[in-house]
């Protein structure tokens, strides 16, 4: 099973150890992530309080993908 519970951290004697609990951190989170993640589309009809100002700043996003737009 992926949880982060089954990592075994007990044995960090050699230089090895510490990397490879990394990568089983790193491997498990990974697939949590995949797992219980999903995309969103934001489009005009995603919020009742949507509006023109909205959808003029979505389009800017689209057009240029800087965040702060």
């Amino acid at each position: 099973m992926f949880t982060l519970g089954n990592i075994n951290t007990t044995d960090i004697s050699s230089k090895d150890s510490p990397e490879n609990v990394v990568q089983e951190y790193a491997r498990i989170s990974n697939y949590i992530f995949y797992k219980f993640s999903k995309n969103v589309n934001i489009t005009k009809h995603s919020k009742a309080w949507w509006n023109n100002e909205c959808s003029t700043k979505l389009n800017t996003y689209h057009l240029f993908k800087l965040l702060k737009d």
